[in-house]
């Protein structure tokens, strides 16, 4: 219960809601922007691929995110090569190449027989699309408390899913 502030500050961004909707009838970005007291709105686009790190591989969450959410970011634990998270945040927005991941990369439970780092590579794959990506770790977010998965820029995840990238998430 102590560290729900720091949690909560390191996960947000700066912002107060996280609201997901249904990706077949997403609600829009204006409708958002529209509830009296909203100042600003970060779409993300959110889905599952098979996820390959290591020997280990099932099905996990991926998020894409744009030039509103990398502009407040949430923290990151480890920034590699970045001066700062916002600058890693955008190395991964404008390279389809790079993620952002988190030390509990494919971790349902126990001790996690590799633990990702800065460099690593995973790999991506959407049966429906046929897409598969190999994208290298640029840096690692604090715990994955909100389930997003590996974060890509809003390019490489419509890459991988093709006609199913919708803004379906949203920082608020």
């Amino acid at each position: 219960r102590q560290q729900v502030d720091d949690i909560a500050a390191d996960l947000s961004g700066g912002y107060g809601i996280l609201v997901n909707s249904n990706p077949s009838d997403p609600i829009a970005v204006e409708e958002l922007e529209s509830v009296e007291g909203v100042t600003a709105v970060a779409p993300l686009e959110y889905g599952f691929a098979e996820t390959t790190f290591g020997e280990t591989s099932q099905m996990w969450p991926v998020t894409g995110f744009g030039p509103d959410f990398a502009a407040t970011p949430p923290a990151l634990r480890d920034r590699g090569e970045y001066a700062n998270d916002e600058l890693a945040w955008q190395a991964v927005l404008d390279d389809p190449d790079l993620v952002i991941a988190d030390e509990f990369l494919l971790n349902t439970g126990g001790p996690s027989s590799r633990i990702p780092r800065v460099g690593d590579t995973i790999t991506h794959a959407d049966s429906s699309t046929g897409a598969v990506r190999d994208v290298t770790i640029a840096a690692l977010t604090v715990d994955d408390y909100l389930i997003s998965g590996a974060f890509v820029g809003a390019n490489s995840f419509e890459q991988l899913f093709g006609d199913r990238a919708v803004a379906s998430r949203f920082y608020v």
